[in-house]
């Protein structure tokens, strides 16, 4: 938009009495004082200081989705639809959210374009396991999940940022949901268990290894798989 189109729009506001004057409010979740500038018709009011305090609150509150089991987000659908048609919206949602089949069709094309961004941690865990074991292959679709290393298709490794996997900090304190990236973090953290507990539960061995731990010495990887 032009200057001189946002000041047109400015003077036609003024002329129909839609001043905008300052208001303060203050924010549910971090109870920080903020401004916002308002017109008499302006029927808008904010109710956050930022999007980031709405997704935190959302998440502590589980409104809409957020922070939701899915247990929670199908009694949603029984409230919303009714039990018998909840049931079918239901089913039909998996199919096109959990598809493990479009899962892994992405997946591989994704891997075959080379599209796939690999940290440093993972590019050295992947030198130092070619360099000693025969058959190492990367990213493996296992389920919904892609697992980075397979070993001779035996053991799979799975190389977790101590940041973004819950891994640097007690769990309690994530769930204070300080930063949205909090809300992902303990997403990510109870995936983990999952897979662990899908791992244990059909005799497939998982090691998991640390960016810290790999930067620190990256033969720890070799160790693990050794070991296990």
């Amino acid at each position: 938009m032009s200057c001189k189109s946002k000041w047109w729009i400015r003077v036609k506001n003024k002329e129909r009495g839609w001043v905008k004057t300052e208001h303060s409010f203050e924010c549910p979740w971090c109870k920080s004082t903020f401004t916002y500038m308002l017109t008499d018709l302006n029927g808008y009011v904010p109710k956050f200081c930022s999007y980031s305090c709405r997704s935190l609150w959302q998440a502590a509150n589980k409104i809409g989705t957020a922070g939701k089991t899915n247990e929670e987000r199908f009694a949603d659908y029984v409230r919303k639809f009714g039990e018998e048609r909840a049931l079918l919206e239901w089913e039909s949602f998996k199919q096109r959210a959990w598809s493990k089949e479009n899962y892994r069709k992405g997946y591989e094309t994704k891997k075959e374009e080379g599209t796939i961004f690999f940290s440093n941690p993972e590019e050295l865990a992947a030198k130092v396991l070619e360099d000693n074991f025969d058959d190492v292959e990367r990213q493996v679709s296992i389920e919904n999940w892609h697992i980075d290393f397979c070993i001779n298709d035996q053991v799979y490794v799975e190389v977790d940022g101590v940041y973004w996997h819950g891994l640097n900090r007690p769990l309690d304190e994530i769930r204070k949901f300080k930063s949205v990236q909090d809300v992902q973090i303990l997403k990510k953290y109870e995936k983990d268990r999952i897979q662990d507990q899908y791992f244990s539960s059909n005799n497939m061995k998982l090691v998991r290894v640390t960016d810290v731990e790999i930067l620190d010495n990256a033969y720890i990887v070799v160790e693990r798989v050794k070991n296990v």
